[in-house]
């Protein structure tokens, strides 16, 4: 017995350290976006202190990573003085300012998407726009042989991490380098539970839970942005079906955008949404 415990050790750390292609990992983390179209509530939480916190509540339409539209309005002391609607078209979002609706490029700090890619072509090209992973991620990777040694290589900048006590597949364009841009994508689920920025902006996710349709969401997010944090609380999500069609994209009747008496709340909105 006492010779095999050093086998069963060396096939359990083999089997950890295993890292598959690149593009299975992308491939099963779109998958568990969901299919069709989500209507999602969720509260953003600014802690004030500890006896004081300003809320948002929010109301998402989603039918992918490029076609989004969100309501939202605060709640208690912020009610009547945060409110508007945002919809989000591919690379732009449109909103209504001072009456009259605009249209804007989306920046880097455009984090949602990351939460519903589709389509892993999508989310390894946003990748690369990032820095986050090298051009060579886009390459066609050779299929694994079926018989025999496998002629297999993993990628150089795909490395096996902990986060916050949990595995993950962490893809960074130069590993091991401080600070600098990332995703983390939990090893047996297949979801993110971080993403970084070149600028250090972030965001943490954990607590996933699966919903219709194959969407797997999760119930708490952190974002983080210089010295400041705000975190979201997922409420509730349906699944509208397949069939709904891009409930998403009219831009009728858009509440203008409105915020005072927030700073904080109004950088969050303006910087990730």
């Amino acid at each position: 017995m006492r010779a095999l415990l050093p086998l069963l050790a060396c096939l359990s750390f083999s089997a950890w350290a295993y890292i598959p292609p690149y593009s299975m990992i992308m491939s099963r983390t779109a998958e568990n976006h969901g299919r069709g179209t989500y209507v999602i509530e969720q509260d953003v939480v600014y802690k004030v202190s500890d006896s004081d916190k300003q809320v948002v509540h929010e109301t998402w339409t989603v039918t992918d990573e490029a076609h989004m539209r969100l309501s939202f309005e605060g709640v208690g002391a912020l009610k009547d003085a945060v409110k508007g609607t945002i919809v989000y078209e591919n690379h732009n979002r449109i909103l209504n300012e001072n009456g009259s609706n605009k249209t804007q490029r989306l920046s880097d700090d455009w984090l949602e998407p990351f939460f519903h890619y589709r389509y892993s072509k999508n989310m390894r090209n946003r990748l690369v726009q990032l820095k986050i992973a090298p051009p060579e991620s886009l390459r066609e990777e050779a299929p694994l042989k079926s018989d025999g040694p496998p002629d297999y290589a993993p990628p150089s900048f795909v490395r096996l991490s902990r986060l916050n006590g949990m595995v993950t597949w962490s893809i960074e364009k130069t590993p091991n380098s401080p600070d600098q841009p990332g995703i983390w994508i939990q090893q047996d689920q297949f979801v993110v539970n971080r993403v970084r920025l070149a600028n250090k902006d972030s965001v943490d996710a954990d607590d996933y839970v699966k919903y219709d349709g194959g969407l797997y969401a999760p119930r708490s997010r952190t974002y983080h942005w210089n010295d400041r944090n705000v975190v979201v609380q997922l409420k509730n999500v349906k699944s509208l079906g397949t069939k709904a069609g891009k409930a998403t994209s009219s831009t009728t009747g858009l509440v203008p955008f409105q915020f005072s008496g927030s700073d904080v709340i109004r950088d969050f909105y303006l910087r990730f949404r």
